[in-house]
């Protein structure tokens, strides 16, 4: 059931996206048919976080905003569902945010499956992605764009990370700068489950 701020974070992004002329749904492809994300985490303050939360909710996956601090998620929501079983969660935020989140995941037995680095530069935007093998092949459409609404194109792409792969190949990848945009550097990531015996973290 979403929460008032789930709502309230939802209009933001919803009226953002309307100043800018996005619409939702746009960058819409096949069911994701990869791990089931429990919720999506993104980070209100930004464009991209907007246009990330508005595309991955056209996929059936919940969303909830923050604003850099992860304490109200965390003790609200993560840290409690965790504790009745290992869910995949995925988001788009800050490095601190996942930095944190990372860590109080290993309690529950999960970790950062897939991990992108989003990096303003000169002329475009650098992604610098960590993933398994399987995901490599997702990586294209996000290669094909030509405008500057990355982060739609990044909400299927952590809809598709297949469960319990732990990341074993690192690509960088450029698209054009966002116009607009308003966030220098930002991460996209999924923490799932993984299995015990992949490179020997225990589960």
């Amino acid at each position: 059931m979403g929460t008032r701020r789930d709502f309230i974070g939802g209009s933001i992004a919803a009226g953002v996206l309307a100043g800018i002329g996005y619409a939702p749904g746009v960058f819409a492809r096949s069911k994701p048919a990869g791990a089931h994300l429990y919720k999506a985490i993104y980070d209100e303050r930004y464009t991209e976080g907007a246009q990330f939360a508005a595309e991955i909710t056209t996929l059936g996956i919940a969303t909830r905003a923050i604003r850099g601090d992860i304490t109200d998620v965390w003790f609200d929501d993560l840290d409690l569902r965790w504790r009745q079983s290992p869910v995949a969660v995925a988001g788009l935020t800050t490095e601190s945010a996942l930095f944190c989140l990372e860590r109080l995941a290993w309690d529950h037995r999960l970790r950062v499956v897939f991990r992108a680095e989003h990096a303003l530069a000169p002329g475009c935007v650098e992604h610098t992605v960590s993933c398994s093998g399987a995901t490599l092949d997702q990586l294209h459409d996000l290669e094909r764009i030509h405008t500057g609404w990355w982060a739609p194109e990044v909400a299927h792409v952590v809809a598709e990370v297949p469960a319990r792969q732990l990341p074993d190949r690192t690509r960088t990848l450029r698209t054009p700068a966002p116009s607009p945009g308003d966030a220098g550097f930002l991460v996209s990531w999924v923490i799932a489950p993984v299995e015990s015996t992949i490179q020997g973290v225990t589960a």
